[in-house]
């Protein structure tokens, strides 16, 4: 999100997921990837 603040041209959404948009709480907490993977390790 801060790259969209400062102009620059980014998905906001999350490219493991492809659902939320992309901050630190979603890829840490929220995306299913994710945690799936911390799961799996």
């Amino acid at each position: 999100m801060r790259l969209q603040e400062r102009h620059v041209p980014c998905p906001l959404s999350c490219p493991l997921c492809n659902h939320d948009i992309e901050d630190d709480w979603h890829v840490l907490v929220d995306c299913e990837v994710s945690i799936q993977a911390r799961q799996a390790a």
